[in-house]
């Protein structure tokens, strides 16, 4: 102990002192001399050593106490305030529950000659079944303005019906549709009296068979293996004994996996189409084709990201068979949650191009079609969708990518007048699209969806890509302005396009065949419409279409109907 031991020191040192003090005072007490001194020069009195006491100052221990902290709540009540409003309180209506009107029929009738027939029947879901079905006439003469025959018919026969069981919800369905048109797309005007062909030889019917079902797996526990299959066959015919047949099986299968951790989602899965078609015409031979398609993938879904890894297997059969694997892979981001999300991805595949096909979107086209496999390669896409709020969406599209033997529609070259009939040439086409779409809807009251697109198409061997228009616009909308009265208006807009006009030639030095490339201009149009129901059962509509009265033309001389005005009823039972 440092303390202790300096302690003992200082009381050495001091009984020293005080001892030798003690004996300077007896010393001096007994021996009394006075002497002096004389000093002669400069004196400067020097301390000769001076040595540094190497001690350093101790500080006693001692304990800081904290002070005791003394505090208090001050309380004050928070004022909370309810705004109360008064509650109205429930108007019954004398109108019948809507959901027991099963039955729907909607009849009318418009200029051109124009008769209207819509029927809807069916038996509402319960827990074991469900079933209903659908027929639609509409029909006219034509307006007949410079047109020799433009009268058509339309009529679709629709069945459905569903079984669910304790293992397997089975869908079942079948169809009718008959369509039919005339080739009335020339000019009787510039066209010899003899030339006119009869009106029997210009009319076209489509007559279209279909029935499918499907079984799909009933399962809700997690990681269970979900599966379903069905088949679907389907047969055209037309007027002048053209035929085809088409039978499609498919199979898709997943099952829930926990590969990695933290993931809300997991799936591996396969994707299986097979379609088979016979084409028998009038005087071509009969051909026979196949499409196989496998479709394995595997999905992931953590935090805001989604990724689909998978591929496309196919094997096309036409005159030969030939394989392709293409990648189908395609990943999401929630920027934010159930506001915004966008993605992309790249994909690839074949698809047939049947004699239904074409003739859907054409059916002003010769009875013997070359049919052809398209192969869309590398396609890169992407996108976003966004709901600003639970009325607003607003939603975008990209693609780019070159589609292999794409079919083109184009005129070729008649031996006869009036040459009014299409068929299709193929090309390589490099194709880009941009896409937006707005909508907008609150409950029953408002509905609206308004679009655009732009499109570049680059053919490799012919000089455009026939009738396919640069920019596309869409607008439909419903508002229901009260309880009885319901308005609505639609529009659409294509740009200018270009047809491929073939024609022979008479000149022994010139070339047999001769293209020609026309112009079809743009055109916008324009519709309305309005509805009052004077009670749930019964109503009365007004539709009016192409407003602007235009002749335009979608194919080349086909020119559309002028305004056309259709209206009638409306009745629930």
């Amino acid at each position: 102990m440092k303390i202790f031991r300096n302690s003992r020191f200082i009381a050495l040192v001091f009984l020293s002192v005080s001892i030798w003090s003690s004996a300077v005072a007896v010393a001096q007490e007994e021996i009394k001399q006075i002497e002096e001194v004389t000093i002669i020069g400069d004196f400067s009195p020097k301390v000769t050593e001076a040595n540094k006491i190497i001690k350093s100052p101790v500080v006693k221990d001692t304990s800081i106490e904290m002070p005791v902290m003394q505090y208090s709540i001050i309380s004050i009540p928070w004022q909370m305030h309810f705004p109360v409003s008064d509650i109205q309180p429930l108007k019954n209506r004398t109108d019948p529950d809507l959901k027991y009107l099963r039955n729907y029929a909607r009849l009318g009738f418009g200029n051109y000659t124009t008769p209207y027939l819509e029927f809807f029947a069916g038996k509402t879901q319960s827990k074991s079944n469900a079933f209903g079905l659908h027929f639609r006439h509409l029909s006219s003469q034509g307006d007949g303005e410079g047109i020799f025959q433009n009268g058509f018919s339309l009529n679709n026969f629709d069945i459905y019906g569903k079984i669910i069981t304790r293992s397997y919800a089975i869908n079942i369905d079948g169809a009718y549709n008959r369509h039919a048109i005339h080739y009335y797309g020339f000019d009787t005007v510039g066209l010899a009296k003899g030339l006119v062909p009869s009106e029997d030889s210009l009319k076209q019917v489509f007559n279209r068979y279909s029935a499918g079902i499907t079984f799909t797996s009933q399962n809700n526990r997690r990681s269970a293996f979900n599966y379903s299959f069905g088949t679907r066959f389907a047969i055209l015919t037309d007027h002048f004994s053209t035929n085809e047949l088409n039978l499609k099986l498919n199979f898709d299968a997943d099952v829930d996996v926990d590969i990695f951790d933290g993931s809300q989602k997991q799936k591996i899965g396969i994707k299986s189409d097979f379609d088979y078609y016979n084409n028998q015409w009038a005087i071509a031979a009969s051909s026979n084709s196949s499409l196989l398609n496998l479709r394995p993938f595997y999905l992931v879904e953590f935090a805001e990201y989604s990724i689909r890894i998978g591929g496309n297997i196919e094997m096309a059969n036409d005159s030969s068979s030939t394989w392709h694997i293409y990648p189908d892979v395609r990943a999401g981001l929630n920027v934010i949650k159930d506001v915004l999300e966008v993605y992309a991805g790249i994909r690839g595949g074949q698809y047939r191009n049947s004699f239904d096909q074409l003739t859907l979107i054409n059916p002003y086209v010769l009875r013997e079609l070359p049919l052809k496999f398209s192969n869309s390669t590398l396609e890169l896409y992407g996108g976003f969708h966004s709901s600003f709020s639970r009325y607003i969406d607003f939603s975008g599209t990209f693609s780019n990518g070159k589609v292999e033997d794409m079919a083109l529609y184009y005129h070729p070259a008649a031996l006869f007048q009036p040459g009014n009939l299409m068929s299709v040439v193929y090309d390589d086409v490099t194709l880009m699209r941009i896409s937006a779409e707005f909508s907008y809807q609150k409950k029953d009251i408002i509905r609206l969806i308004a679009g655009g697109a732009y499109q570049s198409s680059s053919p490799t061997r012919e000089t455009q890509a026939w009738y396919t228009p640069e920019i596309e616009g869409w607008l439909n909308s419903e508002i229901n302005i009260s309880h009885e009265l319901k308005v609505k208006a639609s529009a659409k807009f294509f740009s200018k396009m270009y047809a491929r006009i073939d024609t022979l030639s008479l000149n022994p030095l010139a070339s047999p065949v001769g293209k020609k490339v026309m112009e079809i201009d743009p055109y916008l149009d324009l519709g309305v419409g309005a509805e009052y129901r004077f009670n749930p059962r019964f109503s009365i509509f007004l539709d009016i279409n192409n407003l602007l009265s235009s002749r335009y033309e979608f194919w080349y001389n086909y020119k559309h109907y002028g305004i056309n005005i259709l209206g009638g009823i409306t009745f629930g039972f």
